[in-house]
């Protein structure tokens, strides 16, 4: 016994004491590492991550301790690769063979057209593009009709002042009677004669005046793109050449079948701006 009273072991009880105790320990370390989930092999690596997080999903349940650290299953598994849906610019086409654009007739050449339908047609496509055509037209009219008024006048004015001389003539021998000298023969041919030539001076004046104008007319239709001014003249045909060839020409017209066009043409737009 030790000074206090207490009994002291004998070293018989003391080994049987730590023998039993390292049967403890060792079977504690067993009953651990049979616990331990084994170490994951190549190619179970999904299915063994999985079976380890319900099985301590599980075995937290049972023991009823919530660890909200441990992994759940939702993070565990894979997700399926999300499906981005592709943009319909990106997704490769069919190519699709489209008929190509049937190609646009030119434009008629004024100076190519010889009938009065396609002349028609022309001058009313002329009028859509144009909005100024009306004015120009109205005003070249205008000119015309100042033109003429001034011509007629002035013939006009000529016949009386050959009417005045007569009188003045006849005035002249009536005070050459009463004072009994001799009269002038107012039915002298000569005299009679000079007047007509002198009209018809004035009328060549005028005719060339009114060529002129004509000429002027013409290169400004012809500028507007109105039809049967400024014809080629490869299509107006020679009436020699109607004598020696048979066959007319198609398209082709005569010198006096185009001067009638555009005499039809030209009362036409007078009657449209007028």
């Amino acid at each position: 016994m030790d000074p206090n009273g207490n009994a002291v072991p004998d070293l018989a009880s003391v080994l049987r004491t730590l023998a039993s105790l390292t049967r403890q320990g060792a079977n504690q370390q067993q009953s651990v590492l049979s616990t331990t989930p084994p170490l994951p092999q190549a190619g179970n690596t999904y299915n063994q991550n999985a079976a380890f997080v319900a099985n301590s999903n599980l075995s937290s349940i049972d023991n009823g301790v919530y660890d909200p650290y441990a992994p759940s299953i939702t993070s565990i598994v894979p997700r399926p690769e999300s499906v981005t849906p592709l943009d319909p610019r990106l997704v490769p086409q069919t190519r699709k063979d489209f008929p190509a654009p049937a190609p646009t007739p030119p434009p008629i050449d004024p100076a190519t057209i010889t009938e009065w339908s396609q002349g028609l047609r022309c001058i009313s496509k002329i009028a859509v593009q144009n909005p100024k055509l009306k004015d120009i037209l109205r005003k070249m009219m205008a000119d015309q009709e100042k033109h003429e008024q001034m011509w007629w006048q002035g013939r006009v004015a000529l016949l009386e002042k050959q009417a005045a001389r007569v009188e003045g003539s006849q005035q002249l021998n009536s005070v050459l009677k009463s004072i009994g000298a001799l009269s002038i023969d107012m039915d002298d041919p000569n005299n009679e004669e000079s007047r007509k030539r002198e009209l018809e001076a004035y009328d060549t004046r005028v005719y060339n005046a009114s060529s002129d104008m004509y000429k002027t007319m013409c290169a400004e239709l012809k500028g507007l793109g109105v039809p049967f001014f400024g014809t080629k003249s490869d299509l107006i045909l020679n009436p020699q050449d109607l004598e020696t060839d048979h066959q007319r020409p198609k398209f082709k017209v005569t010198e006096a079948e185009l001067l009638s066009l555009q005499r039809r043409m030209l009362e036409y737009l007078e009657d449209m701006y007028k």
